[in-house]
């Protein structure tokens, strides 16, 4: 039971950092041009492109690659 437990604590873990980062990027687009957030704007590169399925898909089996020590 507790490897269960892991694997959902995993899996809720992934998908809450993609989730993030899907609503940050698009939070960084939605500044009016007259004024700015007195709370935090979020600084992101302009030319950042979306992090879309694909991309993060792309990006998890990337640090699913075990570590090589030269």
């Amino acid at each position: 039971m507790a490897i269960i437990e892991n694997i959902i604590d995993v899996c809720r873990t992934v998908w809450n950092y993609a989730l993030r980062e899907r609503k940050d990027w698009s939070a960084s687009r939605k500044s009016d041009v007259n004024s700015c957030s007195i709370i935090a704007e979020y600084i992101i590169p302009r030319d950042e492109p979306y992090p879309d399925y694909y991309r993060q898909a792309k990006q998890l089996t990337q640090a699913r690659k075990p570590l090589t020590v030269n």
